[in-house]
């Protein structure tokens, strides 16, 4: 059982990791090929990271440059420029790393602090479900189940793509070379 000090503590996150992963991409045209399909935006904890993230997969879905001026523009035509910090807070972004070689490792740190705070939301709805026993028994263990099964799948998922697209986005990219 969870005491109050349990309750109190701050989700599992990794600010850190979060600025150092989207100046990774900010600084390195490459790096977003590397972690586009490990990282989602709501594997972020802070929301202006996560909309940061989230203009700059819909960059590199339409094949454009991911840098300070596209970036700050796309934000600007969502109007959540300012939501996330301003033009300031992209500049520190890309400050933040010296280089992008490392943005495997903190796209596993800010997967992984995802993954942990999915759980702990979890745990919370099987604990709640825990205390309706007014539902039948085998019900509550099933939906139980189901929100385990949910996160451990979210984990272990690999992300397939429909080779049509990749071979496409491969002749692309070797035409551009």
């Amino acid at each position: 059982m969870l005491d109050n000090n349990e309750l109190d503590k701050i989700p599992p996150q990794s600010l850190e990791a979060e600025i150092s992963f989207l100046g990774s991409i900010l600084i390195d045209k490459d790096a977003m090929m590397k972690v586009a399909d490990t990282v989602r935006p709501e594997d972020f904890y802070k929301g202006g990271n996560a909309r940061t993230y989230e203009a700059m997969l819909e960059l590199y879905a339409r094949n454009e440059p991911i840098d300070l001026l596209t970036l700050s523009n796309k934000l600007i035509e969502k109007n959540q420029l300012e939501q996330i910090g301003g033009k300031s807070q992209l500049v520190m972004m890309s400050n933040a790393v010296p280089t992008a070689s490392n943005i495997n490792n903190y796209a596993k740190i800010v997967h992984r602090k995802a993954v942990r705070r999915r759980l702990l939301t979890a745990s919370q709805e099987i604990s709640r479900l825990g205390y309706q026993e007014e539902d039948d028994l085998e019900k509550v263990l099933d939906e139980a189940q189901q929100h385990l099964f949910g996160v451990s799948q979210d984990y272990f998922k690999q992300s397939f793509t429909h080779i049509r697209g990749v071979l496409t986005d491969a002749f692309d990219r070797i035409d551009e070379l």
